[in-house]
């Protein structure tokens, strides 16, 4: 179960990251009235959401692997 808790932490501490790094970015969209630039900000917006997406699916696949992980993982060698 201990093995466990690390990959969550990070997985949370980076989305909370990105996801106020995403709150910025609309805060500043908001504040821009070029369209361009709006632009730019959704496409950097939505490779973050895929980011974060991404991240949360290696998250369970870890989680997957940890569980089906051999306990002794050393007697192989």
């Amino acid at each position: 179960m201990k093995k466990i808790i690390a990959p969550i932490v990070i997985t949370l501490l980076v989305l909370t990251i990105l996801f106020f790094y995403i709150a910025a970015l609309v805060v500043t969209s908001g504040q821009t009235t070029d369209f361009l630039s709006n632009a730019f900000l959704i496409v950097i917006m939505i490779i973050i959401v895929i980011i974060m997406a991404t991240m949360i699916y290696v998250l369970f696949q870890r989680i997957k692997e940890i569980k089906e992980e051999d306990k002794d993982d050393i007697s192989k060698y």
